[in-house]
């Protein structure tokens, strides 16, 4: 998500839960096209809240940083992965 935003050489390289689950998504739909439904349902990621159970769970272990305003409901606003990671390959109802 860093890389994607284009932030990997400034000084700041935090992102918010809502970048997070756009670069999840972005790079999801880039390295899985339109498997990507299926490879996320198999490893059992439906929901925004699961990508954010993941982050906190390196969090916790040391991996990734956090400041005083990041939270877990940072990732509770209910988008259905499933659904977003289809959109992409969608076909229009014209």
């Amino acid at each position: 998500t860093v890389t994607m935003l284009g932030r990997e050489d400034t000084g700041s390289r935090h992102v918010t839960g809502q970048e997070i689950l756009a670069g999840w998504r972005d790079l999801a739909v880039l390295e899985f096209g339109p498997m990507a439904n299926v490879v996320m349902r198999e490893w059992g990621i439906q929901r925004s809240e699961d990508v954010g159970a993941m982050v906190y769970n390196f969090i916790t272990l040391g991996y990734f940083g956090k400041n005083e305003t990041d939270s877990i409901d940072d990732f509770a606003d209910g988008v259905d992965m499933v659904e977003a990671l289809a959109r992409p390959y969608a076909r229009s109802q014209a």
